[in-house]
């Protein structure tokens, strides 16, 4: 099992719950058609900062979902001012769950 897990920071004078929105109606069907889809979480760290977590069963697919979502996802970043340097993300294969 692997996980991507994206950190989004953006501008203030955006709500979470405009983003949530967002990833939902236009990424979520994205990731959802994918081979080998586990999970997707999106949790609010604070008032201008949401963690996503992507969870897939093996990497290659989890590569392939990720360059079949990134039109989407960037265009998320675009509309909500979320630069690149403020994007942090990470990749793994995960060893413990329950």
């Amino acid at each position: 099992m692997y996980l991507r897990m994206i950190e989004l920071k953006f501008q203030f004078g955006w709500y979470a719950s405009e983003i949530r929105d967002r990833i939902e109606s236009d990424l979520l069907p994205e990731l959802t058609s994918q081979l080998s889809f586990l999970a997707y979480y999106v949790v609010e760290a604070d008032e201008n900062r949401l963690a996503t977590v992507r969870v897939f069963h093996d990497f290659q697919t989890m590569q392939d979902a990720m360059v079949a979502t990134n039109t989407v996802h960037d265009a998320i970043v675009a509309d909500f001012s979320i630069t690149a340097e403020e994007v942090d993300s990470f990749s793994g294969e995960v060893y413990v769950s329950a």
